[in-house]
């Protein structure tokens, strides 16, 4: 029997997802058969069930989805589950450039989200010309014009499909993009919030080091973003738009200034992140330090009982962290779409390592700027007390 192809693999993906995973690999690819397509090996059926516990709602093939999880931040954006695709039906028009010319094409986006959408056309319409066929699909550029909207996007292609009535090109975004006016969601409001990164008094901090704090910074904050927004369901009329970048300074310490949903903002517990940070600060200086000298069995025993004190307390403030963080999205949900396992795992994935790793990069503060929302106080920080 011959391989299923991408575009097998993908119907059986919607057969599965719209038979809630109870379907047994058998009856799965008797459906398949019947409405013409190659039947899908165990691995794949396999495949199916690691993409619908790890949350997605969408067809990812199983390199892409292997190495959008290994992948480095900001390669394969659009393969992270924090980013969930909403179902739509906006008119585009649609530009692919390659190296050897242009076609344009009026289309539909079928789903849409913060990295990417998905386009179909009439397949008697799709006839760009043979150099783009032949081209591999992440060679090609598109610029996207949602027609009704005024809403441009640039990105680049990373699938095209074919189906006896239409082809179905997958894109992923060059940025991330707003898709409240896609979907009639209203945008929360936005404040310009300023931040200060307090950590060594270092006068020797490479580029590495700055480059660290920030990211890790900007991470939690879109973390943030990303799980209320996939919290509020996929028919949520509010939407969190990403946050904008309105001033930087790199002098110790470090200033940020964010244009920003304040509600977002009033989600992070900053009291006890402090204290976290100042913790994870401390562990790993002591860790990084004792672990450098040459001690006897009965230091090493004492210090090493210190280490696992430290990280023992870590662990308790990192768990009153998440609750506090769990609490606080739940009070700003009204009906969250996420059951509350499914919030806590975002928060453990996607909220923690950024806040364990601004710790482990020399930050033990955050002070915010004050101001209240939804109830919602946003504190001025104070120094977190690490004992």
């Amino acid at each position: 029997m011959p391989n299923a192809t991408s575009r097998d693999a993908r119907a059986g993906f919607e057969i599965f997802r719209a038979h809630g995973r109870t379907i047994s690999l058998a009856h799965l690819n008797f459906l398949l058969t019947v409405d013409g397509y190659r039947q899908v090996a165990r691995r794949t059926f396999t495949h199916y069930q690691n993409l619908m516990n790890t949350g997605y709602n969408r067809y990812i093939p199983i390199n892409r989805f292997e190495v959008g999880r290994a992948s480095r931040q900001y390669v394969n954006e659009s393969t992270r589950v924090r980013y969930g695709y909403l179902d739509a039906n906006a008119d585009i028009g649609i530009v692919f450039l390659h190296s050897s010319g242009m076609y344009e094409i009026r289309g539909t986006a079928s789903r849409v989200g913060d990295t990417g959408a998905v386009v179909e056309f009439h397949r008697a319409d799709f006839k760009p010309d043979r150099h783009i066929l032949a081209a591999r699909p992440r060679d090609l550029t598109v610029e996207i014009h949602f027609l009704d909207f005024d809403h441009v996007v640039n990105g680049r292609v990373v699938d095209i499909l074919f189906f006896s009535d239409r082809a179905v090109v997958e894109i992923d975004y060059s940025r991330l993009s707003s898709i409240a006016p896609l979907v009639a969601a209203e945008e929360l409001e936005t404040d310009t919030i300023q931040f200060t990164l307090i950590g060594d008094e270092d006068d020797r901090r490479t580029i590495d080091d700055v480059n660290r704090q920030i990211s890790y910074f900007f991470e939690l904050l879109e973390s943030v973003r990303a799980l209320m927004n996939r919290s509020r369901g996929f028919g949520f009329q509010s939407y969190a738009p990403p946050s904008i970048l309105n001033k930087l300074s790199i002098a110790s310490p470090v200033g940020i200034e964010v244009v920003i949903s304040p509600v977002l903002v009033g989600i992070i517990p900053w009291a006890l992140l402090s204290v976290y940070l100042a913790r994870n600060y401390v562990r790993d200086r002591v860790t990084y330090y004792d672990g450098s000298l040459k001690r006897n069995e009965n230091t090493k025993f004492k210090e090493d009982a210190q280490i696992r004190e430290l990280e023992r307390q870590e662990r308790l403030e990192e768990i009153e962290f998440q609750r506090e963080v769990r609490s606080r999205v739940l009070s700003a949900l009204d009906n969250p779409e996420l059951l509350d396992d499914a919030i806590d795992r975002a928060i453990e994935r996607e909220i923690s390592p950024p806040a364990r790793a601004l710790g482990q990069s020399g930050i033990h503060q955050i002070d915010v700027a004050t101001t209240e929302v939804d109830g919602f106080e946003i504190e001025e920080i104070t120094q977190g007390d690490a004992s």
